[in-house]
């Protein structure tokens, strides 16, 4: 049986990203190459169903300009998708776990609105440990290189999140399910770490990566602690 979409229906996609290009998150960019496994017609549909479904929210998220309040719509959105996808099964993720808080994180220009008060109020470290973090280049393996510096501004002494009801999309949606002793890269980089990743919830991250203007986390940050200092 065939397999994978047309190359009609691949070359629209690829058009589609010409022409929009998008900042596609890894773990949809990972999704989309699964869908060539998938039968001929199922392939075709689903890959039409995701070019439409990007430029629609896309079009929408660009209807109106960058603001809190659409960060917040951002946040429900997504989780109620990850609440869809996961059902029952549960993350390994827990408070204090905290790991995952060295990773390049990248938000929207409207997340960015939504977290501006909270980096003026870092202490005079946090806001230097964030210029710092906003010097470096966008290589996802900077946690690697940067460790410990890379530790999240907003992580707590206690490893908690000091930001939780406001942490970025790209935080709501590392859902992982294996043991997090194998998230501790610092002292075993070489473990595989098993994650679980929704499309729709992915999908929708990566549209508004693109229609609001998404950069590291840090960088987006920055002209709000600059401003504070006067």
């Amino acid at each position: 049986m065939k397999n994978g979409p047309s190359k009609e229906v691949r070359r629209a996609f690829k058009r589609f990203k010409h022409n929009k290009p998008m900042h596609f998150t890894k773990s949809f960019i990972e999704q989309m190459k699964q869908i060539e496994r998938l039968p001929f017609s199922q392939a075709e549909r689903t890959v039409m169903n995701i070019i439409g479904t990007l430029q629609l929210n896309m079009e929408e998220i660009r209807s109106s300009p960058p603001s809190s309040e659409k960060a917040m719509a951002f946040h429900e959105y997504v989780s109620k998708a990850i609440q869809r996808g996961k059902g029952d099964r549960p993350a390994s993720c827990r408070k204090g776990c905290a790991h995952c808080c060295h990773l390049l994180v990248d938000i929207t220009k409207s997340e960015a609105l939504l977290l501006a008060d909270a980096a003026r109020a870092l202490s005079p470290e946090k806001k230097q440990r964030l210029k710092e973090q906003a010097s470096w280049p966008n290589d996802p393996m900077f946690f690697v290189h940067q460790f410990p510096k890379s530790r999240c501004v907003f992580l707590a002494d206690d490893n908690s999140c000091s930001i939780y009801e406001r942490r970025p999309m790209a935080c709501r949606a590392h859902f992982v399910i294996s043991d997090p002793v194998h998230c501790d890269t610092e002292k075993s980089p070489g473990n595989t770490i098993q994650t679980v990743a929704y499309m729709d919830a992915e999908g929708f991250i990566s549209a508004a990566y693109e229609a609001d203007s998404a950069a590291a986390l840090s960088k987006q940050l920055l002209p709000f602690i600059e401003d504070a200092n006067g």
